[in-house]
């Protein structure tokens, strides 16, 4: 009886440790990973929501989506977080490198981190003279990049640029 209650008690450690497989907690992060890039876009459209908001409501033109501004403006969020810090370290660089991609004629940027949403990110910045010179500034364009650091952190970048007039 003794053999068998060791047997039984062999037999469920071996189920045990095959049903928690790596591939099945590999599977679990990528969920994980892919819902936080859903997130982030998420909290992206909704600061680009609020920002326009703002502006209808200031009586100002909505600012148009730009593709072309994205990446410059994801750089910048992914060098904070390689810092650990927010900065806008090299802004006159890559507002040159978005003009000669866009022909922008002016080019600014608002920066955060730390804000659980969008909501309370474009709340700072309207709440700071500097950022809302921004936000209300006479620009046609913008792209928004946020992303999280391995603790969670979220950073946010939104780059604004006036398109020649045509």
């Amino acid at each position: 009886m003794r053999k068998f209650r060791i047997m039984i008690s062999f037999l469920f450690a071996i189920a045990f440790l095959l049903s928690c497989s790596n591939e099945e907690l590999q599977e679990e992060s990528f969920i994980d990973e892919a819902q936080l890039r859903n997130t982030v876009k998420s909290i992206e459209q909704e600061v680009y929501l609020l920002v326009n908001d703002y502006r209808i409501q200031e009586k100002l033109t909505p600012l148009e989506y730009s593709n072309l501004a994205y990446p410059f403006a994801e750089e910048q969020t992914r060098y904070m977080i390689s810092s650990g810090h927010m900065k806008h370290n090299n802004f006159n660089e890559r507002a040159t490198s978005l003009a000669n991609v866009t022909d922008a004629v002016s080019v600014a940027e608002n920066i955060a981190m730390n804000y659980p949403t969008g909501k309370e990110a474009v709340a700072g910045w309207i709440s700071s003279a500097g950022h809302l010179k921004n936000i209300k500034g006479d620009f046609t364009h913008t792209a928004i990049s946020v992303a999280g650091d391995k603790n969670g952190v979220l950073y946010f970048t939104q780059l604004f640029y006036r398109a020649p007039s045509e």
